[in-house]
């Protein structure tokens, strides 16, 4: 059987052959720079589930004016209504054109569409940014992964540095 001093290492044996990055054995590098991929990775990370989240809350604006379009469709000409001006102040006012609406193509910038043409252009939206989404989420996870990956081995070596201080400390 393997000794207990055996047993850790070809247990570090085993961990540092599976903690690479690419073309890098991140075992082989120096403390202060795995602090840096660290901080890199969790930088990138938080950007990234920032861009995540806006992206969903789009999709959900998408998804709610899909809903709007769909009750003015359904309306009559005429039909009393709450018109939003923001997102928390709303009008009175009266439902003038059941045919076309006026859709933001971009910042600040709105055309008249007709309905069907107006669902498309929000089910394309949806569909891109649901496209988009997933992709990020697999990045998401990916980068999670390797962040973790960067933290073990750090704790793998601040475990090393204590263990060979409180042996030269009982050698003394």
């Amino acid at each position: 059987g393997l000794g207990m001093g055996e047993e850790d290492s070809a247990s570090d044996r085993s961990i540092e052959r599976t903690l690479t990055m690419g073309d890098t054995n991140i075992m082989q590098l120096p403390l202060q720079q795995l602090s840096q991929m660290r901080e890199q990775h969790r930088k990138e990370l938080a950007e990234n589930e920032a861009r995540y989240h806006s992206m969903a809350t789009a999709m959900g604006r998408y998804t709610d004016s899909l809903r709007s379009i769909d009750m003015i469709a359904k309306a009559k000409e005429g039909q009393k209504m709450l018109v939003p001006m923001t997102q928390s102040l709303f009008i009175p006012g009266k439902l003038a054109d059941t045919e076309h609406v006026t859709v933001e193509i971009g910042t600040g910038f709105f055309v008249k569409r007709t309905i069907p043409d107006a669902k498309a252009f929000c089910e394309r939206k949806i569909s891109t940014l649901k496209a988009f989404t997933e992709r990020l989420g697999e990045s998401l996870m990916a980068q999670t992964a390797n962040l973790r990956q960067i933290e073990q081995v750090i704790q793998i070596k601040v475990d090393l540095i204590k263990k060979q201080q409180e042996e030269g400390v009982a050698a003394e």
